[in-house]
């Protein structure tokens, strides 16, 4: 928009264009047998147990896609180079991001990290709000926790304290001596079934050894909104 006297001409026209992509749903899957025998003696607690274990299964399953997905018949992760097609291959999916080293998380130092995600792909600038750091539970407790604690003046410690307001999330999924860093609110999830997926369960495909199959399914899909929404860290020197 420019502006301009009352009775001058618009002149300004805005230039954007629409980038289509393909949204194929992807199936993550999971499977349990328990002894029909065991299920016939009456403890309701079993099949239970099996059904939150799938849940589980499923949860973590969708947690690596979202982190680390290739892009090949699964969610394309947060660390991944998603916007160039020169990146993906059929076999290995989309290369993963380079890491960016990280020795401290001092104000200086802090933000000039998240500067890098202070600009769309597209060299567009945008306010950083909703910063996530992803961290193995690991570095967590051995270099994210010792970095960002503080005592305050009553004696207590108080944790994840970061110069800029971030909230941190361990994650299993997450390789040790890396992390992830991005705005929670520019990844983008499609579901093609119910969030927590859809549990069921058969008598026939054991049916001879007498065991009773649950499965569960989830279709759906997910991916960054632009490649500069997330960046890959190596906080293996993190101070």
């Amino acid at each position: 928009a420019t502006w301009g006297e009352l009775t001058g001409e618009i002149a300004q026209e805005i230039k954007s264009s629409f980038t289509s992509f393909t949204l194929e749903q992807n199936k993550l899957s999971a499977l349990a047998l328990v002894s029909q025998d065991m299920l016939a003696l009456g403890p309701v607690w079993i099949d239970r147990y099996i059904r939150e274990i799938l849940y589980e299964a499923l949860a973590f399953g969708l947690e690596k896609g979202i982190l680390s997905g290739t892009g090949s018949n699964e969610p394309i992760g947060m660390d991944r180079e998603a916007d160039d097609d020169s990146y993906f291959t059929v076999k290995s999916g989309y290369e993963q991001k380079t890491p960016i080293p990280v020795t401290s998380l001092d104000p200086e130092s802090y933000g000039i990290l998240l500067s890098k995600l202070a600009k769309t792909a597209k060299g567009n600038p945008r306010v950083v709000k909703n910063v996530i750091l992803v961290v193995n539970p690991v570095d967590y407790l051995q270099k994210i926790m010792p970095a960002t604690t503080i005592r305050g003046a009553d004696g207590r410690y108080v944790n994840d304290i970061l110069p800029y307001p971030t909230r941190v999330i361990q994650s299993v999924e997450v390789t040790e001596g890396q992390a992830v860093i991005g705005l929670a609110d520019r990844y983008w999830v499609g579901m093609g079934l119910v969030k927590d997926g859809k549990i069921e369960h058969a008598d026939q495909y054991l049916f001879f050894e007498d065991y009773r199959a649950y499965k569960i399914r989830f279709l759906g899909h997910g991916q960054p909104k632009d490649n500069n929404s997330f960046a890959l860290l190596d906080i293996s020197g993190l101070q």
